[in-house]
C-alpha cells in the first residue's frame, strides 16, 4: 500500500496489486464519532481494504478525515495527482465504490475518475438542506460546509452500470435514490428492513462479501441477488429484530415479541456456529442492542421474571455492558415489589459504572421513579457521578428535574430548578406547575408551599409556583375555574368523540368504495360528507388522496387548498408540506404558490416560505416521471 495523497481533509490510499483490467475506487463512509481523523496516513487503513485485496483488485481508497462530504478542494488535487501518475489510464474499466457518505463520493466524482461503473450501499443523494429539506440526520455534519462539489447533474457518469443497494422501505434513503434516478438510470438491489444499516444486515446475512464481490466485477445480477437475500434473511438476528420493531411501532406487542425471540434465537444460533462472531465491536454493538431491545419488550408485556433472566444469561458474553444490564435488572426487580433488591444491585453498578450508556441513564431514571423504598442518598450520588451526561441530554434532564421534585429531594431540587442551571425557565415551570397541582389536587398545596419556600429556586420560578400555590389556598375561585374547565372538557370529549365515530363510519365507507373501485360512489360520498371531511385536518388529506386514486384531481385539490390545519400541532409544518405536494400533482405549481403565500403570516415561521418555494420550484410529477 502506498500513500497517494496526503492532506488536511483527505488521504488517498493506493493498492494496486495484483494486476488486472479492473480499478476499484473506493469512498470512506461517514465516521459517527464526528472527531477528526489524525493518524498519520502510512497507519490509515483504506475503505474495504482487506476485502479488495482478498477479493486480487486493484484499489484506490479515498478517506475522508471528517465528515465532510467531500466538500473540499483537496478532492480536485488527489484527483490531479492520480492523473499526473498515470493510474487511471492503466485500467480498461473503473468502479467506483462507496455506502452512504462514501456512496454520494462515489457518484458525484464518477465523471471526474472516469469510472465505467458506480456500486453504491445505501448512498445519499445530497447533505445539503436546501436540496433535501426532509433530510435532517445529518445536521451536525454539515454546519461549517461550503457546498462546492453538489452538482449530480455535472458529477455523474451517464454511461456504464450503476447498482445501488438500498432499503426501499427506509423513505429517507428511498427518496436519495429516487432523486439520483433524475439524472440517470439505474439498478435497484433491495434489502428490506435494513433501514440505513444495508451494509451491517448483509453482513448479518452472510451474503455481504459474495455480492458486493459480483456487483464490483460486473457479474451480479438483481435475480441472484434476491434469491440469496431471501434465503438467508428468515436465520438473520437483525432481519428479525428491525421486524420486531416494525411491529412495535404498529402498536402490536405480543407480534413484536414473537419476532424478536426469534431474533434472540437466531443470534444464538450464530454465536454457537461461529466462534468469532464477536471479534468485531460491531457485532458486539448490534448484539447489544438485539439484547436490550427484547428486554424492553418483556418488561412492556410484563414479563419481567423473563427479563431478569434474558440479561442474566448474556451477561457474560456482553460483559462490557454488565452494569447496563444490573441496572436494567433493577429496574425490573422494583417492578416486581422487590426494591431492596433492586436498589443494592443498582448501588453495584453505579459504582462500577464509568461511561454510562443511553440505556444505563434511562433505567436508573426509572428504577428511582418506581421504588417505594427510601433512595435519596444513592439519587444524590448518581446525579454526583453522571449529572454531566444528565445535563448534556434535555430528556434525561427532565426526568431527572421530575425525579427530584417527587421525592422531594431539597439539595438537587435547588441544583435543577437554582441558578444558572435553569437554561429554560418554561420547561422548569412546566415540571414545577405539574408537581404543584398534582399537590394541590390531594389537599397538600400547605406542603407544596413550605417546601417551595425552602427550595433555592430561582426568584421567577419561586414567585410563579408560590402564587399559584396562594391561589389555590385561596379556595373558592380556583375550585369554581377547575369545575368550569371540567364542564367545559367534558363537553369537547363529547364533541370528540362524536367527530370519532363519525370518522371511524366515514372510514369504514371509504373502504369499502376502494373494494369496489365505484367511481360514482365516491363522487356521491363526497357530495354528501364534504363539509365534515375538510374540517378534519388529517382525514381532509387521507381523503384527498384517495380522490387523486380515483382520478378526481380537482375535487382532490379541493381538500388540500381548503383542509382544515390543526391549531396546535409540533408537526404541523410535514403538514403543510403533504398539502403542498398534493395541490401540485392535482392544481398546478401556481395554486400551490398561492396556497403557501395565504399560511404565510399565520403558520410558517423562518425559513418554512423559502422551503416550501424550494419545494414547488422543484417539484417532480412521480406519475409524469414514470410515464
Amino acid at each position: 500500500m502506498s500513500v497517494v495523497y496526503d492532506g488536511q481533509d483527505i488521504v488517498v490510499l493506493s493498492q494496486l496489486e495484483p494486476t488486472s483490467d479492473r480499478l476499484i475506487i473506493s469512498f470512506s463512509a461517514r465516521n459517527g464519532s464526528l472527531k477528526k481523523l489524525r493518524t498519520p496516513a502510512e497507519e490509515m487503513t483504506g475503505p474495504g481494504q482487506a476485502f479488495l485485496q482478498k477479493c486480487g483488485l486493484p484499489a484506490v481508497m479515498f478517506c475522508a478525515r471528517w465528515n465532510h462530504w467531500w466538500q473540499t478542494s483537496e478532492m480536485d488535487a488527489a484527483i490531479s495527482i492520480l492523473d499526473e501518475q498515470g493510474i487511471l489510464d492503466r485500467y480498461r474499466d473503473i468502479v467506483t465504490y462507496g455506502m452512504s457518505m462514501g456512496g454520494y463520493g462515489a457518484l458525484m466524482f464518477s465523471k471526474k475518475l472516469r469510472a465505467t461503473s458506480i456500486v453504491a450501499i445505501a448512498p445519499q443523494y445530497t447533505a445539503d438542506p436546501h436540496k433535501f429539506p426532509a433530510e435532517t440526520r445529518w445536521a451536525g455534519d454539515r454546519r461549517n460546509l461550503t457546498f462546492i462539489y453538489d452538482d449530480m447533474e455535472e458529477g455523474l457518469v451517464k454511461n456504464g452500470d450503476v447498482a445501488i443497494f438500498y432499503d426501499p422501505r427506509f423513505i429517507l434513503d428511498n427518496m436519495h435514490a429516487t432523486k439520483v434516478g433524475t439524472h440517470r438510470e439505474w439498478r435497484a438491489l433491495l434489502v428490506p428492513m435494513s433501514t440505513h444499516t444495508v451494509g451491517r444486515t448483509l453482513n448479518d446475512f452472510g451474503v455481504l462479501s459474495s455480492n458486493i464481490e459480483s456487483a464490483l466485477l460486473g457479474k451480479l445480477s438483481g435475480g441472484e441477488f434476491r434469491v440469496s437475500v431471501r434465503a438467508a434473511r428468515a436465520s438473520s438476528p437483525v432481519y428479525l429484530s428491525n421486524l420486531a420493531r416494525v411491529q412495535m411501532r404498529r402498536k402490536r406487542p405480543s407480534s413484536a415479541l414473537r419476532m424478536s425471540k426469534r431474533a434472540m434465537e437466531a443470534l444464538i444460533n450464530k454465536i454457537s456456529t461461529n466462534e468469532n462472531y464477536f471479534r468485531s465491536s460491531e457485532q458486539k454493538i448490534t448484539a447489544y442492542r438485539h439484547v436490550m431491545f427484547h428486554f424492553e419488550l418483556l418488561c412492556k408485556m410484563d414479563h419481567y421474571f423473563e427479563a431478569i433472566e434474558h440479561l442474566e444469561s448474556w451477561n457474560v458474553m456482553l460483559e462490557d455492558w454488565s452494569n447496563t444490564f444490573k441496572i436494567a435488572q433493577s429496574y425490573a426487580l422494583s417492578r416486581l415489589g422487590r426494591d431492596a433488591e433492586a436498589l443494592e444491585l443498582a448501588i453495584d453498578s453505579i459504582n462500577a459504572e464509568l461511561l454510562p450508556s443511553a440505556e444505563f441513564l434511562r433505567n436508573a431514571l426509572r428504577l428511582f421513579d418506581s421504588v417505594e423504598m427510601e433512595c435519596t442518598q444513592l439519587i444524590e450520588k448518581f446525579d454526583q457521578k453522571f449529572g454531566n451526561e444528565i445535563s448534556s441530554n434535555q430528556l434525561y434532564w427532565r426526568k431527572m428535574a421530575e425525579l427530584v421534585l417527587k421525592k422531594r429531594i431539597l439539595n438537587l431540587v435547588s441544583v435543577y430548578f437554582g441558578g444558572e442551571s435553569v437554561s429554560n425557565i418554561d420547561t422548569s415551570f412546566a415540571i414545577l406547575k405539574h408537581w404543584a397541582l398534582t399537590l394541590i389536587n390531594r389537599q397538600q398545596s400547605n406542603e407544596a408551599l413550605e417546601f417551595v419556600e425552602s427550595s433555592s429556586l430561582t426568584p421567577l420560578l419561586s414567585s410563579k409556583i408560590i402564587s399559584l400555590i396562594e391561589s389555590a389556598n385561596q379556595g373558592a375561585s380556583l375550585k369554581t375555574k377547575f369545575s368550569h374547565d371540567r364542564d367545559e372538557r367534558v363537553k369537547q370529549q363529547i364533541v370528540r368523540r362524536e367527530d370519532m365515530n363519525r370518522r371511524k363510519f366515514i372510514l369504514d365507507k371509504i373502504s369499502k368504495i376502494l373494494n369496489t373501485r365505484d367511481k360514482d360512489a365516491i363522487m356521491k360520498f363526497d357530495l354528501e360528507h364534504k363539509d365534515f371531511i375538510v374540517r378534519q385536518d388529517l382525514l381532509s388529506l387521507r381523503f384527498a388522496g384517495i380522490l387523486e386514486r380515483f382520478h378526481l384531481a380537482d375535487r382532490a385539490a379541493f381538500y388540500y387548498i381548503n383542509g382544515e390545519l390543526p391549531s396546535r400541532s409540533k408537526d404541523i409544518f410535514s403538514l403543510i408540506k403533504r398539502k403542498v405536494i398534493g395541490i401540485c400533482r392535482t392544481a398546478g405549481k401556481d395554486a400551490a404558490t398561492v396556497f403557501v403565500n395565504t399560511l404565510e403570516e399565520q403558520y410558517l415561521h423562518g425559513d418554512e416560505t423559502p422551503k416550501l418555494r424550494t419545494l414547488i420550484e422543484t417539484f417532480i410529477n412521480t406519475a409524469d416521471f414514470k410515464a
